[in-house]
């Protein structure tokens, strides 16, 4: 079934803002002759894939890669450049620590509050563009975005420093829960980058109660609660005061 919702022309972004706040972002195709248009509706649309005067289905390998954004999934589009290396690892990829921090100790609204901070300071910079072939007189152009902001648990201080500077060098906000948190936050957005930190103490291998808290914490970041701590630092974004 077709559904058709009318708007007047100057209600154009509070519409983009409807469909993002949704949360999916599979595909979203634009018809106009404006070129303006064009680039103000590409560039606010979270969509993994946008057509514009054109129809929303057929990708074509290696022309058009497919994949969608938010709720409609993330990470490497099917058909693309960086797909078939998803698939392999490095021989000499170190073993995934089983040592997790479980946030026992810290309140969860503070948690939440201080990715929320760092999410509101965070801006996303496209990392690379490229023109991809195609039929003549059609433009296929990739962008490849950061993820958005990341967390970090460690579980050790060297550990949560890595993987912190990984996430920047991905164009990533960072938010680094950990031993040490706030001497990583300090020397690592020195520059500007968008990095908070909040000093914790590790458990290894906590209650699955407590996981779940965490995945919970982790999902609901939009989410506004009390602060109830003040063991934080971050380089542009807002202190806790």
């Amino acid at each position: 079934m077709l559904h058709v919702a009318t708007f007047k022309a100057e209600a154009l972004d509070g519409v983009i803002a409807a469909i993002n706040a949704a949360g999916y972002g599979l595909t979203f195709g634009l018809h106009t002759r404006i070129d303006a248009r064009v680039e103000q509706v590409s560039a606010a649309v979270r969509a993994g894939n946008i057509y514009v005067n054109r129809n929303q289905i057929g990708a074509v390998v290696g022309s058009q890669p497919f994949g969608g954004e938010g709720l409609s999934g993330t990470g490497p589009k099917a058909g693309g450049p960086h797909y078939l290396a998803r698939f392999s690892r490095p021989a000499d990829a170190a073993p995934v620590s089983q040592a997790i921090n479980g946030l026992s100790g810290l309140s969860i609204g503070f948690a939440i509050s201080a990715a929320e901070q760092v999410r509101a300071a965070f801006k996303p910079v496209p990392q690379s563009v490229t023109e991809l072939p195609g039929s003549t007189g059609e433009s296929n152009r990739l962008m490849v975005l950061p993820r958005g902001v990341v967390l970090c648990l460690g579980p050790d201080e060297a550990s949560a420093r890595r993987q912190a500077q990984l996430a920047l060098a991905a164009g990533n906000g960072v938010l680094v829960i950990a031993p040490g948190a706030v001497r990583i936050a300090n020397d690592l957005g020195a520059d500007g980058a968008v990095i908070g930190g909040v000093d914790k103490r590790l458990r290894r291998r906590p209650s699955r109660p407590v996981w779940r808290s965490m995945r919970s914490c982790i999902s609901a970041m939009p989410v506004r609660s009390g602060l109830g701590d003040r063991r934080w630092r971050g380089a542009r974004a807002p202190s806790f005061r």
